[in-house]
């Protein structure tokens, strides 16, 4: 179960709507996905800006979830424009991946559309592959839930703690 709050978040979204933005883009949401967007579309951590240290020890900053299909201000990146931009325009994720989060830099967080596992695009540091692609969890949950406010990190940990 997810445990957290959005603040700032745009119009809900119906079953209907997710559905739909998975056929455009050609990949369906993951059952957990798809969850996370009825109860939330887009938004900020209520609180202290978000730390996630995954297993693979690579820490990350979540600065805001996309929404899908409404903007919330003039400016906002869109779920389905960010998958339009990289997947499709500009061939640097591939197919297959749904980008749902954004860090304070604009790098995408991602959910692969088989597994439900969580990714991290970092266009700088790029893994031993090549790929752009960090494996950073494996479910939504245990990277929502996995989130520390920056507050909490001890002070040496924080100064490497933001990638990106």
């Amino acid at each position: 179960m997810l445990k957290c709050t959005l603040i700032n978040t745009s119009r809900p979204l119906s079953k209907t709507d997710i559905k739909r933005v998975g056929i455009d883009i050609g990949c369906r949401f993951p059952q957990s996905l798809s969850d996370f967007y009825l109860r939330f579309n887009g938004g900020e951590a209520e609180g202290e800006r978000r730390i996630f240290e995954g297993g693979t020890g690579v820490r990350v900053e979540v600065a805001t979830f996309l929404p899908i299909l409404h903007k919330r201000f003039k400016g906002d990146s869109l779920l389905e424009d960010s998958y339009w931009s990289l997947v499709r325009e500009q061939n640097l994720i591939p197919q297959g991946y749904i980008p749902f989060a954004m860090d304070p830099g604009g790098f995408r967080y991602w959910m692969d559309c088989k597994t439900g596992e969580v990714f991290f695009s970092n266009f700088v540091r790029r893994g031993k592959t090549g790929s752009p692609m960090q494996h950073i969890a494996s479910t939504l949950v245990e990277f929502v839930n996995g989130q520390v406010a920056k507050n909490d990190m001890p002070t040496a940990e924080m100064n490497e703690a933001c990638v990106g």
